[in-house]
Order: structure tokens, then C-alpha cells, then sequence
């Protein structure tokens, strides 16, 4: 493992080096369904083996992609997004955009 229990997540990690390419409303046309979880968070360990489920059977789905965001180190994002506790699930449509 890199980094800890997160960090060998079968879905896409969303961070600093590909947000703005995964999530800028001008080009986002793809669906996603993004995990918002603490390092720290209990549940969010105890949920990590049904997200990595659910990734997998999206795995093939171009238009679907399941995805996790670590608040601990994208706090000002997930401030964005109203994040307040963990894990918290957000479904991001291409009409809606990522507002950002």
C-alpha cells in the first residue's frame, strides 16, 4: 500500500494533479459519483470494500465513472462541494457541471 488503507482504491482518485482535467464543467461529459472521505473516518474504511465493488462492476461503463476524493488533502474542494461529514456521495452530471 502507498499510503494507507485508501490509497489502493479500485475507483479513480480525484486530486490536484487531474481535477481540473476529471471535473472542469467546459469539458465534463461524463457522469460521476464521487466519495468524499476523511483519512481518519471509520466508516469510510468500513464502506471502502462496497465502493471498490461498485467501481468495479462500473469499470467497463464509459459513461459512468466511480470516483473517491481524500478531503484531507482537497479540504478546499470538498469545502465546495459542502462536504461536512464522511463519507458523503455526490453525483456530478455533465448539465450540472462540477462548478468550478
Amino acid at each position: 500500500m502507498r499510503g494507507g488503507w485508501w490509497s489502493d482504491a479500485k475507483s479513480l482518485e480525484i486530486n490536484e494533479v487531474n481535477l481540473w482535467k476529471t471535473l472542469d464543467s467546459k469539458t465534463l461529459s461524463n457522469h460521476y459519483v464521487v466519495e468524499f472521505f476523511s483519512e481518519s473516518c471509520k466508516f469510510c474504511k468500513d464502506f471502502k470494500p462496497d465502493w471498490d465493488k461498485l467501481a468495479e462492476e462500473f469499470n467497463e461503463n464509459t459513461d459512468i465513472t466511480i470516483a473517491t476524493m481524500n478531503c484531507n488533502k482537497m479540504g478546499k474542494v470538498c469545502k465546495k462541494y459542502g462536504i461536512r461529514s464522511y463519507p458523503s456521495l455526490v453525483y456530478i452530471t455533465p448539465s450540472k457541471g462540477s462548478n468550478f
